[in-house]
């Protein structure tokens, strides 16, 4: 079960990463709060700016991809499987 929660882990953690990386290329660099686009978004330097329903899944995605790394470590902790 670590070793399956540590590749699942990584999943969200790409998708979180390449989504990042989507919007940094194709969201407009200026804040707009009449069309809502008032969430920054930092990617090495570049700032794009996200509305609520783009920002939601970037934090849904990180968040999964760190709850599932800490079961990885509850795992390693408690039941020490890789451990003689």
């Amino acid at each position: 079960m670590e070793i399956v929660f540590g590749m699942a882990s990584l999943i969200p953690a790409l998708v979180d990463f390449w989504l990042r990386n989507q919007y940094a290329r194709s969201l407009p660099h200026f804040a707009n709060s009449a069309m809502g686009r008032t969430y920054p978004l930092n990617t090495h330097g570049r700032v794009v700016y996200l509305t609520s329903s783009e920002h939601t899944p970037l934090h849904t995605l990180i968040i999964s991809s760190e709850g599932l790394f800490v079961g990885v470590i509850l795992i390693d902790v408690f039941k020490k499987p890789f451990r003689p």
